[in-house]
């Protein structure tokens, strides 16, 4: 739970622009299964009765797996520290918060039970969260909300369209666009065809000892995806 509190807690920050992330960093889904990975197998390495390896798994989670993506030296910090809040003993104590403020009280661990009783947890959480639930004082909103008023207002912009006031022959926003588009379609090759995983080599969609592709074929096949809805 606490794994899969921080992955949203990550994207979540980038709605706050600068002030969540000094960078938006692209993670993905990916992401959050290699550390559900790693997570596993530290606490099965160890067996039963064994301590938990919090300081490899915030090395190997924070620094490694999330913090692999990370290239400000601010958010770098900003990230292990994140997750220090999350991956420590007292997370075990079915009391023990998970955000401070505002905030406090409203998320932790859920108690040992049930897949069911999880998920109830959860769709109790709150739909709109505070800025201290992503460790950000309450003023975040206020940057978040003038980003939100500004795309909207952009957007509307530019779907009035428009040239420009000189009068000359400028083409307006959406014949640009389009002009844009059909060179662009110009320089691609009359076919083009799909990718597919057989026309790899066999080292990177190879699959682990549990079932699951290795990371880097998990991404490859994303944006083969990707492409290939493009192509078609």
């Amino acid at each position: 739970f606490a794994t899969a509190f921080y992955n949203a807690i990550s994207l979540e920050r980038k709605k706050f622009g600068a002030i969540g992330w000094n960078i938006q960093y692209p993670w993905m889904n990916s992401d959050l299964k290699t550390a559900f990975m790693m997570v596993k197998n530290y606490l099965e390495l160890g067996g039963p009765g064994s301590e938990v390896p919090w300081e490899t798994l915030n090395t190997m989670v924070g620094v490694i797996c999330y913090g692999g993506r990370v290239t400000d030296s601010w958010d770098k910090r900003c990230n292990v520290s994140i997750l220090k809040k999350y991956y420590v003993p007292e997370l075990l104590s079915d009391d023990y918060d998970l955000s401070d403020g505002l905030s406090a009280g409203t998320y932790r661990a859920p108690p040992e039970g049930s897949l069911e009783d999880v998920r109830k947890y959860i769709d109790a959480l709150p739909r709109i969260d505070t800025p201290e639930a992503f460790g950000l004082h309450p003023n975040a909103n206020i940057e978040y909300e003038n980003k939100q008023v500004s795309a909207l207002l952009d957007t509307l912009i530019l779907m009035e369209g428009g040239g420009s006031g000189g009068g000359g022959d400028d083409a307006k926003t959406e014949q640009m666009v389009i002009q844009m588009a059909e060179e662009m379609e110009a320089k691609m090759p009359k076919e083009l065809q799909p990718f597919h995983e057989r026309d790899g080599h066999a080292s990177t969609f190879a699959k682990l000892a549990d079932g699951s592709v290795v990371s880097l074929g998990v991404f490859l096949s994303q944006e083969m995806s990707r492409f290939n809805d493009l192509v078609e």
